[in-house]
């Protein structure tokens, strides 16, 4: 069954609810007589799905992929190597079945994603558009494959190539906006949906042809008759209705009056699948309709709701067209009008401009990506915020600290709960302790516990020994500490005087002082408290004992260790968040890079230097942000190693600054090197990240240990400077050790200066010579990538060492011309023998158009033949290695004039696009545009030439809007016209609904157009369209073709396409 419907018409989420991808809102469906509500598992066993986009894995091959999904449908062993044997010689990819797809072609990439779909003999398969972008002869080997596939099998396929659908299916659904709304054989739906016959006529060349004259001739016969379109070499009639009687009497009429009418040959054909198509889509034709009205006659939109509907936008185009004057309308369809499409005015202004643009582009992109733009700038704040906090623990560690009082609230842990406060002090009964209690509350004791002990005397030693008892008996009892004092206690005492020993009984004071051990303060505050007592007893309140304790100092040299330690991790915090920062500019680079964007950038007239100097400075920009806020953070954590003096300071920004200048310009040389933005961010943060933690701690260690170890890291640090990461670490670490270091230095002795080489200055030299040499190098490597001069002059040296040089087509013999010459570099002999063995063994298989063609090109001998023509291609020639791309390309293509260019996948179309827009430099041969040579002359020739690439080379964060306003700058349109240009191509294209919408989020229809309005925008002279309408509905399609037509009426375009209709319209 074909599903076919416009662009938006829901045959996708269809397809993605019937395979599950995405739930149905409501209504149900069955597969096989299962539901995809509740049996979707079941289902999958048995079903096969071949995507819109390519769901390929790129480092596997086509053999891997299907033993993978061949294991999935529970194939195994000997029959999943059949399965796959056969498979691949389906789809014809035995010769790449070794090859990882990301080396296949498109075409060779959408027959693996079929045969995917086609493996375990699944009984369901939904292909969805499985031949697009194949050229008409890979085409029908698909349909050739699916026709000996579907025996057996459920065939959905949604395609826009409506005689694809007509061929390959026994039923065919149309749906519009969302709903289904026909169903039938191809035959049943032209019968009943049937517009009538199509008179299509070949004028002749200078002829009488007037097509209001005929139409109205026509409309004697058939009243209905309506002009539907109209070209320098055809026009077409739609002959509604089926009476069959009034066209045969009007082809009898016809006739005889062929010459007279200015016509060659006709031919009438009856409706087709296509024609049915526009009809079921009648409603938004009919607004294609008025759009095209209104932007090709002028006319208000009242003026064309008023107009007749008719479901085809040529049809809407023919009343336009009939509305002008003879002259007007003759002069647009021979194409040699002047006035069709004027174009904005060019601008006066050149590098300014294109800066301007650039950077306006980035700052927008910016904006949109405002997360990552945030993340950016506040995480290496936050974190440098948080690293200079470590950095104040370092004075808690080294710093002597403030004297403690020995009173038992500062010396009993706080963080206990189970000690309240006061803290509870335990006393005996009747001990002469509970004298002082009063003493013992104003010091912070809780004296309200008296224990009344087992004992006969309270006196020491027994009463220490009954609490210690007491204590160990009630271990539920927890108490802090207690207290017990024994005034008269007898101590024998020994007197030695002149060798006599004497005994002496002396009688003392004894306390008893009983602690939790938990509390290692606990003993000093006790002390302190019965001595305090004691005294303030003996002095009747008049004395008292403050009692203090405080740590003795660190020495220097223990100082200043823990400091560098503290200082190398804090150094490597505040590394962290500038190593992401770093890493961060070369994603918006890859990103431009992977989605075409930079590459027509540069076809459209950004130079190189223009180009990374608009990227420097917004990157640039953006750093000083971060550099500002960064160094706010830093005078707001008051760190004096770092902002206390301006010496200080002025390295702090220094540091930042310099680092800021090595690392953008590093990012732009790294972004040639990946294709994928999330990768490249991913390397970058881990080569930032081991080059700056992992460099920084190899070279701590290194002089910690000393000796040997010690010399060769002195030489190994000028290595490590290499690195940008590890400069700033560096350089963090020498000024948060500073002070500490200073301290050591011998007496007598300055320290060294914060800008000698052994301190910042050899970081900051280091950095400053890598930013000068990666912008070099990004300049050298975008020159070697897109300057086709710079790419010359490298394979001509390549060629002198290799015996390869830059061939160019040799002057015909006996001829003059005032038109510039071309390079004569030369191949080697052996080569050239080759070549010209080539050229003759092609000459015999060759039309005789074709070698007319290379004939009449040898032979233009003025400058006024090659002026008259727009485009002329001297044997153009392209090889990669031992294969050719493009062999000996001769054309001529005059001003107005829309070139057909066709092939096959991989017949080198797209490489003599690529090196008409100087993307490629031709192995030989030239090409001149207006004259000038896109050898010599490209950077001129960029802005004359407008370019649609086959894939989508847009920036997904821009709108259709700003991308054109982009492109427009770029183009050098003059500023007082661009939005008017740029409104003007909007309305055209129909994508007023979207354009202030980011192109990320068109649909693939939507981009297309939008592809075609950057390649129109400054009214370029050569117009190159790659397939312009790929993945288009009919609809869309013709309406494309309507505008391409009106905005090119002027200027010479060539258009690659697989769809035979487009090339003919």
């Amino acid at each position: 069954t074909g599903l076919l419907g416009a662009n938006g018409a829901g045959k996708t989420t269809t397809i993605s609810m019937l395979t599950g991808l995405i739930p149905p809102t409501s209504g149900s469906a069955t597969i096989d007589g299962l539901s995809i509500a509740t049996q979707m598992q079941r289902i999958r066993l048995s079903l096969g799905v071949c995507p819109q986009l390519n769901v390929i894995f790129e480092p596997l091959t086509p053999v891997q992929h299907l033993e993978m999904y061949g294991l999935l449908k529970g194939l195994s062993g000997e029959g999943l190597q059949r399965t796959i044997e056969s498979l691949l010689t389906y789809v014809m990819l035995q010769e790449k079945r070794d090859t990882e797809s990301r080396n296949l072609s498109g075409g060779q990439k959408r027959k693996l994603c079929l045969a995917i779909s086609l493996i375990g003999n699944a009984r369901t398969v939904f292909l969805d558009e499985p031949t697009s972008g194949m050229d008409p002869h890979s085409r029908r080997s698909i349909w050739a494959l699916l026709r000996e596939q579907r025996e057996g099998r459920t065939i959905v396929l949604t395609t826009h190539f409506l005689d694809e659908a007509e061929i390959l299916s026994d039923r065919i659904a149309i749906m519009a906006e969302g709903s289904l709304r026909c169903l039938g054989s191809p035959l049943y739906l032209k019968d009943h949906f049937g517009t009538g016959y199509s008179l299509a006529l070949t004028k002749q060349k200078g002829g009488a042809f007037n097509a209001p004259s005929l139409l109205a001739w026509v409309q004697k016969h058939v009243p209905t008759a309506v002009l539907v379109g109209e070209t320098a070499l055809e026009a077409t009639i739609r002959l509604p209705g089926d009476d069959l009687h009034a066209f045969q009497t009007l082809f009898e009429s016809l006739e005889p009056r062929l010459t007279e009418l200015g016509i060659i040959d006709y031919g009438a054909t009856c409706t087709t699948l296509e024609d049915v198509f526009l009809k079921i889509n009648e409603n938004s034709l009919q607004r294609l309709d008025a759009k095209t009205a209104i932007r090709t006659n002028g006319t208000t939109a009242a003026a064309v709701s008023t107009a007749e509907s008719v479901p085809d936008p040529e049809a809407a185009q023919a009343r336009v067209i009939d509305d002008r004057s003879s002259a007007n309308r003759q002069a647009l369809i021979n194409g040699t009008a002047t006035t069709s499409y004027a174009g904005p005015p060019a601008s006066k202004g050149g590098a300014g401009t294109l800066f301007g643009g650039l950077v306006v582009k980035r700052a927008l992109s910016a904006r949109r990506d405002c997360c990552t733009t945030s993340c950016m700038v506040f995480f290496p704040v936050i974190l440098v915020f948080l690293a200079l906090s470590l950095l104040s623990v370092t004075a808690k560690i080294t710093d002597t600290p403030d004297p403690m009082a020995l009173t038992p609230d500062a010396t009993f842990p706080s963080k206990r709960p189970s000690i309240p406060r006061p803290i509870p002090l335990l006393l005996p009964k009747n001990n002469e302790a509970t004298l002082w209690a009063e003493e013992l509350t104003s010091l912070g004791w809780d004296t309200a516990d008296i224990k009344e002990l087992p004992v006969s005397t309270n006196v020491f030693p027994n009463i220490s020994i009954q609490l210690s008892q007491d204590l160990a008996a009630h271990p539920s009892l927890f108490m802090p500490a207690a207290l017990a004092y024994t005034s008269d206690v007898p101590i024998i005492g020994h007197v030695g005087i002149n060798d006599t020993v004497s005994v002496e009984l002396t009688r003392l004071g004894v306390g008893s002082l009983l602690f939790n051990s938990t509390s290692i303060l606990a003993v000093p505050s006790m002390v302190n408290t019965m001595y305090d007592a004691l005294l303030t007893a003996a002095t009747s309140n008049a004395v008292h004992i403050d009692g203090r304790m405080q740590s003795l100092p660190l020495s220097n040299k223990t100082s200043a260790l823990i400091s560098s330690f503290v200082s190398l991790f804090a150094s490597i915090m505040i590394l962290i968040p500038f190593a992401f920062v770093a890493a961060q500019f070369i994603v918006p680079l890859v990103r431009e890079r992977e989605s075409g964007s930079k590459q027509m950038q540069f076809i459209s007239g950004v130079g190189p230097i223009v180009y990374w100097i608009g990227n420097w400075a917004w990157d640039g920009f953006l750093y000083l942000i971060i550099l500002t806020c960064t160094l706010i953070v830093f005078v707001m954590r008051n760190r004096t190693e770092f902002t206390g003096t301006p010496e200080a300071i002025g390295g702090t920004t220094l540091i930042l600054l310099l680092f800021g200048f090595a690392v953008v310009p590093l990012a732009s040389a790294a972004s040639f090197r990946f294709q994928s933005p999330s990768n490249a961010l991913i390397v970058m943060i881990g080569f930032y990240f081991l080059t700056g933690f992992g460099l920084n701690i190899a070279n701590f260690i290194l002089q910690a240990i000393g000796g040997t170890s010690e010399d060769v890291n002195k030489v190994l640090v000028n290595l490590y400077r290499i690195f940008p990461a590890y400069c700033l670490g560096e350089g963090f670490f020498t000024m948060s050790t500073r002070q500490a270091e200073a301290t050591l230095v011998a007496f007598g002795k300055s320290p060294p200066g914060l800008y000698d080489w052994s301190q910042l200055g050899g970081p900051l030299c280091y950095l400053f010579i890598e930013g000068v040499v990666c912008m070099v190098a990004t300049l050298c490597l975008q020159y070697a990538e897109s300057d086709i001069h710079f790419q010359q002059r490298l394979k001509s040296g390549f060629g002198l060492l290799g015996g390869r040089g830059v061939q160019t087509a040799a002057a015909p013999p006996a001829t003059t011309s005032t038109v510039s010459p071309l390079p004569t570099a030369s191949l080697p002999p052996a080569r050239s023998r080759a070549s010209r063995w080539s050229r003759e063994e092609n000459a015999q298989l060759e039309d005789p158009d074709v070698r007319e063609e290379r004939r009449a090109i040898d032979n233009m001998s003025t400058s006024g033949e090659a002026g008259d023509l727009a485009l002329v291609i001297k044997h153009l020639r392209r090889e990669f290695g031992s294969k050719v791309a493009v062999r000996d390309l001769c054309l001529r293509i005059e001003p107005g004039e829309c070139f057909g260019f066709l092939g096959v996948n991989g017949a080198g179309k797209s490489t003599t696009f690529s090196m008409l827009t100087g993307s490629l430099v031709p192995t030989s041969g030239d090409a001149l545009l207006q004259g000038m040579s896109i050898l010599r002359e490209q950077d001129a020739i960029r802005r004359l030439v407008g370019y649609c690439p086959q894939h989508d080379a847009l920036e997904k964060l821009l709108t259709g809007r700003e991308a054109l306003r982009m492109y427009a700058k770029i183009k050098l349109v003059d500023p007082a016209a661009i939005e008017a240009e740029i409104e003007d191509l909007i309305q055209d294209l129909d994508l007023v609904k979207f354009a202030d919408k980011p192109c990320g989020t068109y649909s693939g229809g939507n981009k297309r157009k939008l592809c075609v309005g950057i390649a129109l925008v400054g009214s370029p002279q050569l117009v190159l369209l790659d397939e312009p309408s790929s993945g288009m509905d009919a609809a869309s399609k013709r309406f494309l073709w309507t505008v391409i037509k009106r905005r090119t009426a002027n200027c010479c375009t060539v258009l690659t396409t697989h769809s035979m209709e487009e090339c003919e319209a």
